[in-house]
């Protein structure tokens, strides 16, 4: 998101995607501790959680060069999709572990962020 903040002239934008992209850096961080700290404990939890963590710098190699708004609002609301798909699968396959309420907390702030961008781009579009 820190990308989509500088690729974008709007003051509006820039906050938006400037706090989402510190709450990443946050939700990132506690799921680096729980890597940690399930090494060597449940080795499949970890594998989930590297999985997430790749499919948030996707959105990265989408965003290159200048484009408008919509565009911009577009590629992230795409990576909001994939990173969104990769924590219900998660959910899914950790129910029982004790990583699943660490994963379910997060999900909701993903769900939200996701919503707040899908719901800017369609205003954008239209």
């Amino acid at each position: 998101f820190e990308e989509c903040a500088e690729l974008t002239d709007s003051a509006g934008l820039k906050s938006l995607f400037i706090a989402i992209a510190d709450e990443r850096r946050g939700l990132d961080a506690e799921l680096e501790r729980q890597i940690e700290w399930n090494e060597g404990h449940e080795e499949e939890d970890g594998s989930y959680l590297a999985a997430m963590h790749r499919a948030w710098i996707k959105v990265r190699d989408a965003m290159s060069g200048k484009h408008d708004d919509a565009y911009i609002l577009s590629e992230a609301e795409r990576g909001e999709d994939a990173i969104k798909e990769a924590y219900e699968d998660a959910l899914k396959e950790t129910t029982g572990s004790p990583i699943h309420s660490l994963l379910a907390d997060q999900y909701l702030q993903v769900k939200d962020a996701h919503d707040r961008v899908r719901d800017l781009r369609d205003a954008a579009k239209a």
